[in-house]
């Protein structure tokens, strides 16, 4: 899907959504104003879901 700079930008599976959305709810709790969509513009995600590994970097790298 493109940006508004017309930059095509990776696409979660339905998984990876739901799980960029609470990851996004939690990182809120903490005070780390954050979204899915952020999160999925911000970060290159492969095919698949993502692994423990991927949403560990993403948490310390925001702090969490």
């Amino acid at each position: 899907m493109p940006d508004g700079d017309g930059i095509a930008l990776p696409l979660a599976t339905e998984a990876n959504d739901s799980l960029l959305k609470a990851f996004a709810a939690v990182a809120g709790h903490f005070g780390v104003e954050t979204t899915a969509e952020h999160l999925t513009r911000s970060y290159v995600f492969s095919e698949g879901e993502l692994s423990d590994g991927a949403v560990a970097a993403m948490a310390r790298e925001l702090g969490l």
